[in-house]
């Protein structure tokens, strides 16, 4: 009884040895992978937006008016967040 608690032990500290030292090797290669410094993860995110924001009718999200999901119907422009709200608002007024 005594072996096989041992070994259980054993085995859980190996484990946990082994996920350390995949863990470090991990993070080293992940510099070999990375953007280049002078470019900070912000400054890669972030998309110019300009322009009046309107609400898309079925999502509820805020969206600019120079979106390219726009629809005019009776002179109205309703803007949409994506092609997906887009098709939704398409298919409940069939």
């Amino acid at each position: 009884m005594l072996r096989m608690i041992a070994y259980l032990l054993m085995t859980i500290l190996v484990v946990t040895v082994l996920r350390t030292v995949i863990g470090v090797v991990a993070k080293g290669l992940s510099g070999f992978f990375a953007s280049p410094p002078d470019s900070s993860p912000a400054e890669r995110r972030t998309a110019e937006v300009s322009g009046e924001l309107r609400k898309d009718p079925v999502c509820g999200v805020y969206v600019p008016t120079t979106t390219a999901f726009k629809r005019t119907i009776k002179g109205e422009t309703t803007y949409y967040c994506s092609e997906a709200c887009q098709k939704k608002a398409e298919w409940s007024r069939s």
